[in-house]
């Protein structure tokens, strides 16, 4: 055969995606969109409001990304949110993405490194959500953004043969790239979108995928098994970091007290400093100012309770009650400052 007839055969062949049953039973992609809706099910099951707007505590029961959980022990979050969703439109988006992506990435890869790059590159956006916000999340977009990932590698690879290559057997122009560039600049402009997850998922998915590429024979690119070994280092170096910093219960606790330092309203700050307090519950300064906005707030005996608990840890100063009292006399509350400043006389392990 000669090199222009090379040329004219695909690197890869079209396949037609499977339908119905063998679609839902027959491939991977099928079998984690059923897992998807069984947990998804189930929420509603528990709560009917699930189907639209699940409450936390529903979502946390089920394994969301929490910070307070996690500190506190419960590593497999690390893991669990890649299967759960809250509402059902987040539900619909994810099921679609992984229905017109899932399989085509599958049949390229083999189910074997496929689900390596769903799992890891779900664990991986994650992680980074751990470590750049305190909010809870879940969702199986961290994996989908991996499959974006190892689509964007593939496509630099293959090019054109790549290009007209689809499950659904439609033409395509670097639709993987234009994907995850969309969907990432959306999340710049939709607060309750996870960017951190689509981001750091959509980077794990193309450093696996890259990994494969390395140590498993195939036309695509020379094998590179110590570029491989390298680039595994870096995923787990990421990941110890990672899992350090949302296992150090005193780092946790004052990342949930500077948000609640920044929140714009005082039911959002006393959330965050409630949840600070559930990692830590005698830190000082979550209860001082969980203390304030009790008292701002006329509950002036939870207030002078957590005031109280803060003074006997010992670690509590002089100014520290002068500038709560202050605080409280510039808000119109001069009455509950008085209250503050009679406590600390009281000697309520106040470190004078």
């Amino acid at each position: 055969m000669n090199q222009e007839q090379d040329q004219e055969v695909p690197l890869i062949p079209v396949v037609r995606q499977p339908r119905g049953a063998a679609y839902f039973w027959g491939t991977w992609t099928g079998r984690l969109q059923v897992v998807n809706a069984i947990v998804f099910l189930l929420m509603v099951f528990v709560d009917s409001s699930a189907i639209f707007v699940p409450g936390q505590d529903l979502v946390r029961s089920f394994g969301s990304k929490s910070l307070v959980e996690i500190a506190n022990g419960e590593w497999w979050r690390y893991v669990t949110p890649v299967f759960v969703h809250i509402g059902a439109i987040h539900f619909f988006f994810n099921a679609m993405g992984l229905y017109y992506i899932g399989y085509q990435i599958e049949h390229i890869l083999g189910w074997r490194w496929y689900l390596a790059v769903y799992m890891l590159a779900g664990i991986i956006g994650n992680l980074t959500s751990c470590l750049a916000s305190v909010q809870i999340s879940a969702g199986a977009s961290g994996a989908i953004f991996g499959l974006l990932g190892a689509g964007f590698r593939l496509e630099g690879l293959v090019s054109d043969a790549f290009d007209n290559y689809g499950g659904r057997q439609r033409p395509r122009r670097r639709i993987y790239t234009s994907m995850a560039l969309t969907n990432i600049a959306l999340g710049l402009f939709i607060p309750v979108i996870d960017n951190a997850a689509h981001i750091g998922g959509f980077v794990g998915g193309l450093i696996v995928t890259e990994i494969m590429l390395r140590v498993r024979p195939n036309r695509l690119r020379r094998p590179g098994k110590f570029g491989a070994a390298l680039l595994a280092l870096g995923v787990l170096i990421f990941a110890v970091i990672a899992v350090a910093r949302t296992n150090d219960k005193d780092k946790v606790s004052s990342r949930y007290y500077r948000e609640a330092v920044k929140a714009e309203s005082a039911r959002d700050a006393y959330y965050l400093l409630s949840e600070s307090l559930r990692v830590r519950p005698l830190e000082v300064r979550s209860l001082l100012y969980r203390g304030r906005l009790l008292l701002q707030n006329g509950e002036g005996a939870a207030g002078l309770r957590d005031i109280s608990v803060a003074m006997k840890t010992g670690k509590v100063t002089r100014e520290d009650i002068e500038s709560l009292a202050s605080d409280l006399r510039l808000t119109g509350h001069s009455a509950e400052a008085e209250l503050v400043l009679r406590l600390s006389v009281n000697g309520e392990g106040l470190d004078l």
